[in-house]
């Protein structure tokens, strides 16, 4: 708790220092990425996946390695520098690709939740009564199936998505 606070005390109120702001670029490129490897490596196959992930791996290096050569003491923010190197027209297309980002990752996620949330409750389900799942392709609303999973997991993750 001691370290927390003198960080406050340093970083100004709303803003990040540079490299907090790096790592958490960085992060936010390897976690959303993470998402799809296992996906990637089933469909794709031993050979083609690495260097999948080699191409990927070197443009994350170059995104970093390009945020750490022009990072500035006076530029808090990744935002900063991006309006400073590339201006204004560059900032406008790194807020388009972020939320296009965002968007997808969010899309990512609620998928992998409701497959997960469906193949669990179906499993319950077939344990107490006598219950057989439609297959996950199917569009069944008939009976509990993957839509209805869906539902409810958008019913249970709304608190999380519309909060203030």
């Amino acid at each position: 708790m001691h370290q927390i606070s003198i960080l406050k005390s340093i970083i100004p109120e709303g803003k990040d220092s540079s490299q907090q702001t790096v790592v958490g670029i960085t992060n936010c490129m390897v976690g959303s990425a993470m998402i799809v490897y296992p996906v990637l490596f089933v469909k794709s196959g031993i050979i083609i996946s690495p260097i999948v992930m080699l191409i990927v791996a070197t443009i994350q290096y170059l995104t970093c390695r390009l945020l750490v050569i022009h990072n500035r003491p006076d530029e808090p923010t990744y935002n900063e520098s991006i309006l400073r190197i590339g201006g204004v027209k560059v900032d406008k297309l790194n807020s388009i690709v972020n939320m296009l980002l965002f968007f997808f990752v969010c899309v990512a996620y609620f998928i992998l939740v409701t497959h997960n949330f469906y193949e669990i409750s179906s499993a319950i389900l077939a344990g107490f009564l006598p219950y057989d799942p439609p297959k996950s392709n199917e569009i069944v609303l008939s009976k509990y199936s993957i839509q209805w999973a869906a539902i409810l997991t958008a019913f249970a993750l709304k608190p999380i998505l519309f909060r203030k």
